[in-house]
């Protein structure tokens, strides 16, 4: 039997994950802050994080806490935490919700499983399943970037 990343490679034509980055920074341009996105180690998908400077109105509040359950991102928040070396408050999310393909984990289920028919298990989940691209994870950071400063201007009653 093939090991499962060569049955992955051979019923999955287009396979982003191989040919995208693990880790990428940046600053969002206007709101000035930084983004990223990271990928994984154990799943393959990518999460997506912002950090905000102290002083936001939202600092220090953890990611399932108002103001912050009206945020807009895919899968919703899903992590909060302060970056020790800046300061920085960040919250992020993932891509590795129901119904979104995480190539690593697959993999690891094919390689432990019992199950006979892997290839219909594979097949099933890449009708059901959508793997959430670099670009696309890019796109959906600098969209909490904007929510995050756009909620900080509201002023800092909460």
């Amino acid at each position: 039997m093939l090991e499962p990343e060569m049955q992955i490679k051979l019923l999955i034509q287009e396979r982003p994950w191989e040919h995208e980055p693990d880790r990428e920074e940046w600053v969002h341009e206007l709101t000035g802050y930084k983004c990223t996105v990271r990928r994984h180690q154990t799943l393959g998908s990518l999460n997506g994080y912002v950090a905000i400077p102290k002083g936001h109105r939202v600092w220090g509040i953890f990611y399932d806490k108002a103001p912050l359950e009206n945020i807009e991102v895919h899968g919703g928040l899903t992590y909060s935490d302060e970056d020790e070396e800046t300061g920085e408050w960040v919250l992020g999310f993932d891509c590795s919700h129901g119904g979104d393909f995480s190539p690593r984990l697959l993999a690891n289920i094919m390689r432990f499983s019992s199950h006979e028919d892997l290839e219909t298990m594979l097949e099933l989940k890449l009708r059901t399943e959508v793997y959430r691209t670099f670009e696309w994870v890019k796109k959906e950071a600098c969209s909490l970037a904007r929510q995050l400063k756009l909620l900080d201007m509201k002023g800092n009653s909460i």
